[in-house]
């Protein structure tokens, strides 16, 4: 987060929203006596893993299919295949581990997401409040899949 002054007799809320790390705000002044640029500061938490897995997004109680292009303990990066054009304020997804097929089922983590962008086919997901049981599932997926381009 990059903290910049602000002018005296500036409004609490600006103030305020300017500390957000998702705030588009940027002060003139600020601008003017900075090389960073808001675009220059990574906010992520958490770090993404380059993936290709593909899962369940339901949309209105419907599945429609989805690639994890980079997944993270936080977030996940995603190709929409097929879906309608619906943007929702949240969604309930289905990621099950790949792996072979065997006469147990493949272990699903249940989360529920929210939209952060869409650009394209590309759209970025922030889960919403995940328990502990889901978290500790997500890391087991995250660890037992290979990133893309590793043998």
């Amino acid at each position: 987060m990059v903290l910049v002054s602000v002018p005296p007799g500036g409004s609490g809320a600006a103030r305020a929203r300017w500390k957000s790390p998702r705030s588009p705000l940027v002060w003139p002044a600020a601008r003017a006596r900075s090389n960073v640029t808001f675009m220059d500061v990574e906010r992520r938490v958490a770090p993404r893993t380059p993936i290709h897995i593909y899962f369940n997004k339901y949309i209105d109680g419907m599945p429609h299919l989805c690639e994890a292009v980079e997944i993270s303990m936080t977030g996940v990066l995603l190709r929409r295949v097929h879906e309608p054009d619906a943007i929702r304020a949240c969604y309930a997804l289905e990621i099950a581990e790949a792996g072979d097929p065997g006469p147990e089922p493949a272990e699903r983590v249940w989360l529920c997401a929210s939209p952060v962008w869409r650009l394209g086919r590309y759209e970025a997901l922030s889960f919403v409040s995940p328990s502990h049981f889901d978290k500790l599932k997500l890391a087991n997926l995250l660890a037992g899949s290979r990133p893309v381009g590793a043998a």
